[in-house]
């Protein structure tokens, strides 16, 4: 890959791409990812990879596992990423669970948050209107 294809700047660069086509690649039944498409994964043959290959969910693990970049200008700090996070969380909670009790559950929160918080980003969501 690297003779045909050299990867613009250091050793970052090449982490990053790296880190990149971990994430993007699609999954097999085991949620391991499939390696045989990497040059297109990569967008490296020429075509651009589909949009639903960037946009799959973010498992628990790569969270805890992917590295952060907090010396960009758009870390607004901790307390925003909690928020960002939870308010991420509960929307695709919602997504898939109609009952509040079910949220609660996906959520580990009690049903009285559930309620709270449905209630607030409705809110959120009717003020960007």
């Amino acid at each position: 890959m690297l003779a045909n294809t050299p990867i613009r700047g250091n050793i970052r660069g090449i982490e990053q791409q790296l880190e990149r086509l971990l994430v993007c690649s699609p999954r097999d039944g085991r949620q391991r990812p499939i390696m045989s498409g990497w040059r297109h994964t990569l967008a490296l043959d020429g075509k651009r990879a589909p949009a639903t290959m960037t946009r799959e969910p973010i498992t628990m693990k790569e969270l805890q596992t992917r590295p952060l970049d907090l010396s960009g200008t758009d870390f607004q700090g901790i307390g925003k990423l909690q928020d960002l996070l939870f308010d991420k969380a509960m929307l695709t909670a919602m997504g898939k669970h109609k009952r509040v009790v079910d949220i609660a559950n996906v959520m580990k929160i009690p049903i009285s948050r559930v309620s709270v918080e449905r209630r607030r980003l409705a809110a959120k969501e009717e003020a960007k209107l």
